[in-house]
């Protein structure tokens, strides 16, 4: 048999010192690593959970930027949800006062009309009112001095409520009314804003964090205590019954 056939298997070349130190080198940086990551360890990372939780360290609220690292941050974080939640109280207020605004705005725009309008009318009414007394006049000239008086009296008296309308006569207005571009796109923007307000307290409620939905709590409290403690108005007389045994 031809020996220069065979195979010669290959030997393995003896570790030269440049690769004996690029390996140990390697291996030092992966321990440095190694030990990094234990030193941070999960700790470090958001604690997000979809149960009923009470975590106050490592927690992430909307974004991973608001993350919990110490108490302080936790305390200052529950003071500004208190705050959004009663912004969204006094913005609720503000928009429901702006739409009194206009309605009062219009009504006394729309009682003026009417009123000019009424009053025109009465006017005409009256002076006609008038002439026809004068005629009534001169036909009762038979009439004695006193009676005549009475009786001019009577007339002037019913012409002047004829033009007053009577002391309960009210100015009447349609009830209805469209707001302006302007005026309509600042009850749309407040409208948005309450929305995104809404929202916010929502996705902050949804962290499940018990100390988070109690300040949400406080703060619709306070919220509606400050911004709705307003006159009610009593659409309905108290019932007899009650005044009885009151």
């Amino acid at each position: 048999m031809d020996m220069e056939s065979m195979p010669m298997s290959s030997t393995p070349s003896a570790p030269t010192p440049t690769s004996t130190m690029s390996s140990m080198s390697d291996m030092h940086e992966m321990h440095e690593m190694h030990d990094m990551s234990s030193m941070a360890g999960p700790s470090s990372s958001c604690e997000i959970s979809m149960l009923w939780n009470w975590t106050t360290r490592n927690a992430c609220f909307l974004t991973h930027s608001w993350h919990i690292t110490s108490a302080g941050m936790f305390a200052g974080s529950l003071l500004g949800i208190i705050a959004l939640v009663i912004t969204l109280e006094g913005v609720r207020r503000f928009a429901s006062e702006y739409d009194g605004f206009l309605r009062r705005k219009y009504a006394i725009d729309d009682a003026s009309a009417s009123f000019r309008t009424s009053l025109s009318a009465n006017t005409t009414t009256a002076a006609a009112a008038n002439s026809g007394s004068q005629q009534q006049d001169e036909d009762d000239g038979h009439l004695g001095s006193d009676e005549k008086g009475r009786t001019t009296t009577e007339r002037r008296i019913g012409s002047s409520e004829k033009l007053l309308g009577g002391s309960t006569t009210r100015v009447e207005v349609r009830g209805r009314f469209r707001p302006g571009v302007v005026e309509q796109a600042v009850r749309a923007l407040l409208h948005t804003l309450q929305v995104v307000l809404a929202y916010l307290v929502m996705l902050l409620a949804m962290s499940y964090n018990g100390y988070v939905l109690i300040c949400i709590f406080i703060g619709a409290f306070v919220g509606f205590f400050v911004f709705q403690w307003r006159p009610v108005r009593l659409e309905e007389g108290v019932p007899e019954s009650v005044l009885c045994h009151g």
